[in-house]
């Protein structure tokens, strides 16, 4: 409706009801206010009112609360409609986004996590020509510069240990060799053919022995021959100074060692037998403990001071001071830091010299360790 000022119809829907008063008119005539709403007759009607600009008449609007409260469970169910339909747009947009972003972050920070550990092995799979795909090859060109660099390190520090190998097994031979040809020359020079002529005899066949077998790795049946050889050279030079004992386990023998390995050893101890009065004893044992060889050279000698362990054990000053060390470092550079020599010694009781090398047996397509 249009009501005047004192709440008479001027116009309505319902062409009969003008000029006549309305039932909220004397509600209306109560309110001091421009516009607004109220509730009479129990709640159950609303009258919504509004002044027309620059006069004094209102517009009318009757309406009944329960339309209007359905309206509003309509239009509250329409907003909750859209919060849901707003949240589960949001769910769609994460779970592309994690699938998209997300998760190939992961699983590149899961293989660079394998390769940190080691695993240049693995690979990321290009799945796509953006960003992660881009990201994915230049992982995979990375992984493989890495392995080529590992190989190529590995490859230097091979050669480099070859060469270390070669190195000190060169210092042994020349020692040895240097010490019988100056045994033979004063036999030669004391009138002592016989002695000279067996001294080369021992010689030859120690030489054709070593020769024969350049591989770096000997059975120990082999080195035992080399060491009857040697052992029979140094009889003759230090005349009944010393006698020798082998106690050999048969499971031992077919084990593969560094070639020429034993001679320094076995040297050492005819050398601090020739230092003791009397005809001393010199034993070379060979035992397999667990998985690894255990060979031992004993002898009664006058024994070695703490001092003289420890500088057998170190770097020689010169070429002319080589043996222990350079067996120590040999076996070092071929087993790991875990394997060498152990001195034991007493004073006038004797010296034992342990090697703890690997238990290498040949296998069917080379070395294995047994």
């Amino acid at each position: 409706f249009m009501v005047d000022p004192a709440g008479i119809i001027i116009s309505a829907r319902d062409k009969t009801l003008i000029g006549k008063a309305t039932p909220e008119s004397t509600i209306l005539a109560a309110q001091d206010r421009e516009s607004g709403m109220i509730r009479y007759q129990n709640g159950t009607a609303l009258i919504f009112f509004q002044r027309l600009e620059s006069t004094p008449w209102y517009l009318l609007q009757r309406a009944d609360t329960r339309v209007v409260l359905s309206a509003m469970r309509r239009m509250g169910l329409g907003i909750s409609l859209s919060i849901l339909l707003g949240l589960g747009a949001i769910v769609i947009i994460l779970r592309y986004f994690q699938r998209k972003v997300a998760q190939p972050i992961a699983v590149m920070n899961a293989m660079m996590a394998r390769v940190a550990k080691g695993d240049l092995c693995v690979r990321a799979e290009v799945v796509s020509d953006d960003e992660f795909g881009s990201m994915a090859r230049a992982f995979n060109s990375m992984v493989s510069e890495l392995a080529k660099l590992l190989d190529a390190v590995r490859d230097s520090e091979r050669k480099k240990r070859l060469a270390e190998l070669d190195f000190l097994q060169a210092q042994i031979n020349p020692h040895f060799l240097h010490n019988t040809l100056s045994s033979i020359r004063f036999s030669l020079e004391m009138g002592k053919h016989e002695q000279a002529q067996d001294l080369l005899f021992h010689f030859s066949r120690l030489l054709r022995s070593t020769l024969a077998h350049s591989s770096q790795f000997v059975p120990l049946r082999q080195e035992l021959a080399s060491i009857s050889d040697y052992v029979e050279l140094q009889k003759i030079r230090y005349k009944d100074s010393f006698s020798m004992y082998l106690s050999i386990d048969e499971d031992t023998l077919d084990c593969r060692i560094p070639s020429f390995i034993l001679q320094p050893v076995v040297e050492n101890a005819i050398f601090h037998n020739e230092t003791s009065p009397g005809t001393n004893y010199i034993s070379l044992r060979a035992t397999l403990h667990g998985d690894d060889l255990i060979l031992s050279v004993s002898d009664t000698g006058s024994g070695m001071s703490e001092e003289q362990i420890s500088q057998a054990l170190q770097p020689p000053e010169s070429l002319n001071h080589l043996g222990l060390h350079n067996v120590h470092e040999r076996i070092r550079l071929c087993y790991g830091q875990d394997y060498g020599l152990e001195i034991h010694s007493r004073h006038a009781e004797g010296t034992t010299v342990i090697l703890r090398l690997k238990a290498v047996l040949p296998g069917i397509n080379g070395e294995t360790f047994k």
